[in-house]
Order: structure tokens, then C-alpha cells, then sequence
């Protein structure tokens, strides 16, 4: 079987004769009753069990982040002994002759006593993290998490301009923002790996993580040749504490109690033994949307992402159509999430398009509404004029009918006052 295509090819070399620490899961956060469990048959196997090192000599231009790490893991070794039988291997960020202060590091495959053939074995990722903790002491300028996505691939050291987006009318314009933004970064101290032009306007690749938080935590900067400070972003990802979280994107925001909603689900559909395989849950600072948790095993974290898992969470979250099913950070982070498919010019264009046709047959409707108010107004008009010139005929007939009535009264009065007279 091959490895996990997050994994960079390793030459094969014998295992170590020393013996390894045994496998430790995480402690489960809830003990509730027990329920059925999931069935985990269609699991696909999820990558991101290896470590990525940031910021390694990142003051020195066209430093060897490589060698540099390769050289503090044998310092370490010679330090504390009970790291050399964990054999760790040591990749290059990207392969494109790029200068970059990041490289990978992840356990050799020849120490995996479990056969590749079985599918609950678990990836050791416990004994990673003996060496995340030692490299993370050795040198605390270097930043080391756990891989976010694929490998070449790390949205924390950038510094996003969204506001220098390409402009149609000068097509220069953003390779000439970027030139002012590298002399910029320079008369800072501000160690630029790469940069990139694209839809969401120009991006610097930092050598430091650090700068990269002094920087998007001004929000704007201010940029010789530029008319006004420019806003700052950071990359679009989401950071993982944990090996292997899990995260549940599109939480809404209007409802207070759905991150307790989606505990209580985990809690309840994932067991062992009548035990919760849930470990801890968190939410991301900058990404409110998200609700991140892990699980307590390997074997427990595959049940959530598997295909069941899929259909029994869009059976039971129907009513909240934001909501997106279970998947792994890493997974997230690679895909982009956030990306715009297609062009979103002629998506708008499309779309005014087609605005315009419904505004159009709008107009039509009201005109033709108001034509037929118009005519039904005419006919009301000649209708109430009808209807007055009979009342006013009515109003006459009347009239002379009292003056017949008042002329006949008056003739009675007349014949009685000669009657009495004879």
C-alpha cells in the first residue's frame, strides 16, 4: 500500500532495534450511555500526521531550513536519548529552487509496527508530538503546528492586500503594487520567501510567521506611493492544535446553542464500550463558523468520516442547510473552502444579466398593470357620471313632485276657504 498522498516518498531503510513507547490514546472528554456505534467499513484513509517547522533562520536570506532543522535534530538526539529510537524525516517545503524557511517533518515509515494491511492501525502520532514538544523548546523563534494542508502549501505566512485587486484599465498595476510592497517589506526588515498576484490582489509569503502577526494586527499599513494606508488579511486557514481535528464549517451564528447541539451529536453517536470517543472541542479565534473537535483514536476519528457518517449528519442537521458535514482540517484547508469557482466577472455579469430581464418584465407587468387601472379608472369615471346624471334627473323628478304636492295642497286650501264662505 502507499503512503497517504500527504506524505513525501521515503527511501525504505530497516526499522530500529530499540523498542518503542506503546500506543496511548487521548483521554475521552464524556462517558454517556451507551448507544449504537457507526459502522467505519468505508473509511478513506485522511492525511496530515507530520509536523511543518516555520520560520527556521528566517532573518538570514537563502538560509538552508533543511539543514539547519537536520542539524538541531541530531543536537537534540545528543541531549535526550530516549528520541533516537524515534526516527524522524526531514522534507523540503516546495521543490522549486525557492528559498523558504519551512520543511516538513514526519516519523519514518520503517518504525510502524503495524502492518500497512490493517486498517485500525494507528499512525503514532503521540510519538510526533515527543518530537514536537523538544523542537518546540530548542528554538522558540521557530513556529512548529501541525501540517494545516498539502504539501507547498501554508496560508499562516501570508500577508494578503485585498485592495490591490488587477485593474482592467492599467494592466500593470499589480505587478507595479508589488514592486512598491517588496521595497516596502525591505525598508522594514520585513524578510519576504514569495509573492503572488491573483483575484484577491496581491500576497506576500513571509520568511517569519511572527511578522506576519505584527503586521495583520495593524490591520492597515502605510505604503510609499500609495495615496492611503491599505488593508492587510491574513491567509484563509484554519490552524489545527490537534492531530487529525475535525471540523464542522458553516455554524450559524444566530443560533446560541449549536456548538453544545453538536457536542451532545458527537457525543452520542461515537462509542466504544458504552464510552465517548470525543476528546476535547474548540472554536477558532478568527473563523466563528467553524467548530473544531478530535477524536480519542484513529480508528474513532475515521467512524466520524465516513460515508455513514455523511448521509446520518444530513439526516439528522436537515433544518440547518449551512451546515457542512464532518471533515478534517487538513482536508479543508487544502481543498478551499472558501475559494470562488469560475469567473466571478462574468458570474456577475451573468447575474446583472439576468437582473436586468427580470426588471424589464417587471416594468412590463406594472405598465400593463397601470394600463389596466387606467382604462378600469375611465370606466369607473363614466360609470359615476351615469350614476350622477341619473340622481340629479332623480333629484328633479322629486323636486316636482313636491311642487305638484305643495300646488295641490294649496288648491285644497283654497276650495275649503270658498265652501265655507257660501
Amino acid at each position: 500500500m502507499t503512503l497517504p498522498p500527504s506524505l513525501p516518498s521515503t527511501p525504505v531503510r530497516k526499522p530500529p532495534a530499540t523498542s518503542l513507547p506503546l500506543f496511548s490514546p487521548h483521554m475521552a472528554l464524556f462517558s454517556p450511555h451507551a448507544l449504537d456505534t457507526i459502522s467505519v467499513q468505508d473509511i478513506t484513509l485522511a492525511t496530515g500526521c507530520e509536523l511543518i517547522m516555520c520560520g527556521i533562520s528566517a532573518s538570514e536570506i537563502n538560509s538552508n531550513a533543511v539543514a539547519l532543522l537536520e542539524t538541531a535534530i541530531k543536537t537534540i538526539q545528543n541531549m535526550d536519548p530516549t528520541l533516537v529510537s524515534i526516527h524522524i524525516c526531514v522534507k523540503p517545503f516546495n521543490t522549486q529552487n525557492e528559498w523558504s524557511t519551512s520543511c516538513y517533518v514526519h516519523l519514518d515509515p520503517c518504525m510502524n509496527t503495524s502492518t500497512l494491511l490493517d486498517a485500525d492501525a494507528e499512525p503514532r502520532c503521540d510519538l510526533l508530538l515527543l518530537w514536537f514538544m523538544a523542537l518546540s523548546k530548542y528554538n522558540t523563534d521557530w513556529d512548529i503546528q501541525w501540517t494545516p494542508a498539502k504539501h507547498g502549501t501554508d496560508k499562516q505566512s501570508w500577508i494578503c492586500f485585498p485592495e490591490l485587486k488587477d485593474d482592467s484599465a492599467n494592466p500593470s498595476f499589480q505587478s507595479e503594487s508589488r514592486d512598491k510592497l517588496l521595497r516596502w517589506a525591505k525598508t522594514k526588515a520585513l524578510p519576504v520567501c514569495n509573492s503572488f498576484l491573483g483575484k484577491g490582489g496581491v500576497t506576500l509569503s513571509m520568511a517569519s510567521p511572527h511578522h506576519v502577526d505584527t503586521v495583520v494586527n495593524a490591520r492597515t499599513v502605510l505604503v510609499p506611493r500609495f495615496p492611503s494606508p491599505l488593508r492587510v488579511a491574513c491567509g484563509r486557514q484554519i490552524k489545527i492544535c490537534n492531530a487529525f481535528e475535525i471540523v464542522i464549517m458553516g455554524v450559524p451564528d444566530d443560533y446560541e446553542d449549536m456548538d453544545q447541539l453538536l457536542k451532545e451529536w458527537i457525543t452520542q453517536n461515537f462509542l466504544v464500550n458504552g464510552e465517548s470517543t470525543l476528546a476535547g472541542y474548540r472554536a477558532s479565534p478568527n473563523k466563528p463558523e467553524a467548530f473544531i473537535f478530535h477524536m480519542t483514536t484513529w480508528k474513532a476519528t475515521k467512524a466520524v468520516l465516513s460515508q455513514s457518517t455523511q448521509k446520518l449528519f444530513k439526516a439528522d442537521f436537515a433544518k440547518y442547510p449551512t451546515l457542512i458535514y464532518p471533515r478534517t482540517i487538513h482536508e479543508v484547508n487544502t481543498t478551499g473552502i472558501w475559494k470562488i469557482v469560475g469567473n466571478i466577472h462574468s458570474d456577475f455579469a451573468k447575474g446583472t444579466e439576468s437582473m436586468n430581464d427580470m426588471i424589464k418584465a417587471l416594468t412590463r407587468r406594472i405598465d400593463s398593470m397601470e394600463d389596466r387601472n387606467q382604462k378600469q379608472h375611465k370606466a369607473t369615471h363614466l360609470q359615476l357620471a351615469s350614476i350622477t346624471s341619473t340622481l340629479q334627473n332623480i333629484t328633479q323628478a322629486i323636486t316636482m313632485l313636491d311642487n305638484c304636492l305643495v300646488s295641490s295642497q294649496h288648491a285644497i286650501l283654497a276650495q275649503s276657504a270658498e265652501l265655507g264662505l257660501t
